[in-house]
């Protein structure tokens, strides 16, 4: 059980001997047993730092209630939903409920605040960063591709696996770019080439991103469903084509910040003339200095 001088905020704590209490107070359908392991309880908390005013209040509080009711399932009513006031706890977060509570007047004088939050705004604290957190991971980590170039990550429910394109080379004219990087659907802060598997010879669009290239592409998806007048959007929704015949490549990847992005993308937009004779419609961030 956690101990009571854990991190946590003070109302989670104390509700802790209540809860443990409940259970057992719920579970066994005798006296006698349910005190012998109220008492285990009892000794537990203790020795985790709880007081023993606390754990008596909270047990009484439990072992009050009608074992009965406690059987049976309990259905909620409906009630309005309140708005949330979400914040990383610390040690001052237990007086941010009492001060809601004590502006909360300030709102009801306003008459569209008081029409948007009707009630104190319902605090919810997430939990701050800890050495659990920091120290183990609740997955293993993806394996990263063996190869140069674009991989498929083998999700099954990835979209974006069928539209890669795995070669190491991107050729366009008598321009050539080898990609040196091992990147797969899940990598992020990568410049990418989206090209038409028609043949399309002007359908060559470069772009950039900091999500990964499965989100990206989620959203030339809704271009394409959309029937958008944006470039990739126009084109793979028009003339027959489907977003299946999109080809997919990340050119350059390991690229962290946006300024990084875009000199990478521009470079590329020239260097296989994207702007002049592509889906490209203009020069990116450069577009101002044109």
């Amino acid at each position: 059980m956690l101990h009571y001088s854990s991190f946590h905020p003070k109302h989670v704590k104390d509700s802790i001997p209540y809860s443990q209490a409940l259970r057992i107070h719920r579970i066994c359908s005798y006296k006698e047993d349910r005190d012998l392991h109220l008492n285990t309880l009892r000794s537990a908390l203790v020795r985790d730092g709880y007081h023993a005013k606390l754990i008596d209040e909270q047990f009484h509080r439990a072992t009050s209630k009608n074992r009965e009711e406690l059987l049976n399932r309990t259905i909620r009513t409906e009630t309005k939903p309140r708005t949330p006031f979400v914040t990383t706890y610390f040690p001052g977060a237990d007086q941010l409920r009492k001060t809601l509570r004590q502006t909360q007047h300030l709102i009801d004088s306003d008459p569209y605040l008081s029409d948007v939050l009707p009630q104190p705004p319902l605090l919810a604290i997430r939990q701050p960063p800890n050495l659990k957190r920091t120290l183990i991971r609740s997955k293993l980590p993806e394996p990263s591709p063996t190869q140069h170039g674009t991989r498929s990550c083998q999700k099954t429910r990835c979209r974006t696996c069928q539209l890669i394109d795995e070669s190491t080379t991107v050729t366009r004219d008598n321009t050539t770019l080898t990609i040196h990087g091992k990147y797969t659907c899940n990598s992020t802060g990568v410049v990418y080439l989206i090209r038409c598997r028609k043949n399309c010879s002007d359908a060559w669009y470069i772009g950039e991103t900091k999500q990964t290239l499965r989100e990206r592409m989620n959203g030339h998806r809704a271009t394409i469903r959309n029937c958008s007048t944006l470039p990739v959007g126009e084109h793979f929704s028009t003339h027959g084509h489907t977003e299946s015949d999109i080809q997919l490549n990340i050119l350059q990847g390991n690229l962290h910040t946006t300024h990084e992005r875009r000199i990478a993308e521009q470079k590329l937009i020239a260097k296989f003339h994207t702007h002049d004779n592509g889906l490209n419609k203009d020069l990116g961030f450069m577009a101002r200095y044109n």
